[in-house]
């Protein structure tokens, strides 16, 4: 029996030429592919360690944000806005309240004035006099609109009676509701001076006597105390009306910063309108402005206001009211 090697020997002698070096090539070519694959494992191998060192990087930026944490960030977020939201509103009207009830930062309006109160409807405490009354005159008009001199009233007539100087010392100790008007005025000033009456009546159970109303003719030529106070006998049985000659009437205009456009050479028997500011003027017991109230303001805010005022002042300087 032949050896192995022998009979190996013996295979390859008799193997053909062909055959022997295909095989011998196959042999040689075999470590290059090895080498191909060993590549392609380390490349593969490469990129998976960069991605997941660019998943731990952006972990470690992120941190470990979970369904339940983001719930719990957003609720937070939305809790802080909430909160600042009320707060920067409370100090808003925190500070508009201060504002509003601080004298000083008010417009400069009112001033020295005198005028004369035409005869009450009603018998009325309101008013009291503080200069003589002025003389009787037998003039045909109830006074000359442009004299600068004490309006003198006709003899005979409701004029007669008692005319009482009144100036800005006359809105000491009560609060006032001052209103620009004259009795001709179609529409505007009756409903102003309906809603002065409303304004009362609901007042009328923390200030009562109070609260004087008190109404200011721009229309000094036409408007004599007699007219005034049948003019002012169908509104509220407080009121007081006011006139004065024409420049008395511009002076006390200017004061309180009411525009109206009576000529001022008018007469009694001329026939015209009487263009003029439309605003409620609201005063202290110190005289002092406190607001206007425009024609497109509502009686409930106006009473609104005016309870504000008045607990805001009586906290300051008592129930301190003349009779």
């Amino acid at each position: 029996m032949l050896s192995s090697s022998r009979f190996a020997s013996n295979i390859w002698k008799s193997a053909p030429c062909t055959l022997r070096v295909q095989s011998f090539s196959t042999a040689f070519k075999a470590p290059s592919a090895f080498q191909n694959t060993g590549k392609r494992a380390g490349s593969l191998l490469k990129r998976r360690t960069i991605t997941n060192q660019a998943a731990s990087k952006d972990r470690a930026a992120l941190g470990v944000l979970t369904p339940g944490s983001a719930a719990l960030f957003i609720g937070t977020g939305v809790a802080l806005y909430f909160y600042f939201s009320h707060e920067k509103q409370a100090q808003i009207e925190a500070r508009e309240k201060a504002r509003e009830t601080k004298a000083y930062g008010r417009p400069s309006i009112g001033g020295p004035f005198t005028l004369y109160a035409a005869p009450s409807p009603t018998p009325s405490t309101s008013t009291t006099a503080t200069s003589s009354t002025p003389s009787s005159s037998s003039s045909s008009s109830w006074f000359s609109s442009s004299s600068s001199k004490t309006p003198e009233p006709s003899s005979g007539t409701p004029e007669d009676q008692a005319t009482a100087a009144w100036t800005e010392k006359n809105l000491l100790g009560k609060w006032t509701l001052l209103y620009f008007g004259f009795t001709n005025c179609p529409d505007i000033c009756p409903a102003e001076m309906d809603k002065m009456g409303e304004i009362l009546t609901d007042t009328q159970s923390t200030l009562g006597p109070n609260m004087q109303p008190v109404f200011v003719t721009v229309d000094p030529a036409r408007d004599s105390p007699s007219r005034i106070t049948q003019y002012l006998e169908d509104f509220h049985p407080r009121f007081i009306g006011l006139y004065g000659t024409y420049e008395q009437t511009k002076a006390v205009c200017k004061a309180y910063r009411v525009y109206f456009s009576t000529p001022p050479t008018a007469k009694p028997e001329d026939d015209y309108l009487v263009d003029h500011s439309i605003f409620l003027y609201l005063l202290d017991p110190n005289g002092e402005f406190v607001e206007a109230f425009g024609q497109a303001v509502e009686k409930d805010a106006v009473v609104e206001r005016i309870q504000r005022e008045v607990t805001s002042w009586e906290a300051e300087y008592g129930k301190k009211y003349r009779a």
